[in-house]
């Protein structure tokens, strides 16, 4: 594991690193839901390996945008609640926050999403990222209107 975190640390200049992360957790769901899983690497095992990893929250959003939701329940494992995620990258990183609004709607639903949208878009607005400020307000007026 030691060498892994090494390996990891020594790439961290590259672009790829974090979609190989999600590729690496998307494996491992994947083998796991057909049951053919990989010896000595289970989902809990990838997500604990990237944790103490800047690319963890990004790694893990990505991978739940692209499963059903029926898999949601193995990437976020009791204390991995997609809420908890959201809160711990902001202010810093409200572009990932900003992607596991959709997790949080198909969980909590859209009350939940609106709720939890309304700080990335005051981190957004803080960072002068607008155009994420533009698709924020837009899903947010989606989600209030859905759960009106």
């Amino acid at each position: 594991k030691d060498a892994a975190l090494s390996a990891v640390e020594a790439c961290a200049w590259s672009a790829h690193l974090p979609y190989c992360a999600e590729l690496l957790l998307y494996l491992a769901l994947e083998r796991e839901t057909l049951h053919q899983p990989i010896p000595h690497l289970s989902v809990l095992d990838v997500l604990a390996f990237l944790r103490p990893l800047p690319l963890f929250h990004t790694a893990v959003a990505g991978c739940a945008r692209k499963v059903e939701s029926k898999y949601w329940p193995k990437l976020f494992p009791p204390g991995t609640l997609p809420s908890r995620l959201l809160s711990e990258c902001l202010p810093a990183r409200p572009e990932v926050a900003a992607s596991l609004l959709a997790i949080i709607q198909g969980n909590d639903g859209p009350s939940a999403a609106h709720q939890s949208g309304l700080p990335i878009l005051q981190a957004a607005l803080s960072r002068r990222t607008y155009p994420l400020c533009a698709e924020l307000l837009s899903f947010l007026s989606r989600a209030h209107d859905a759960s009106a």
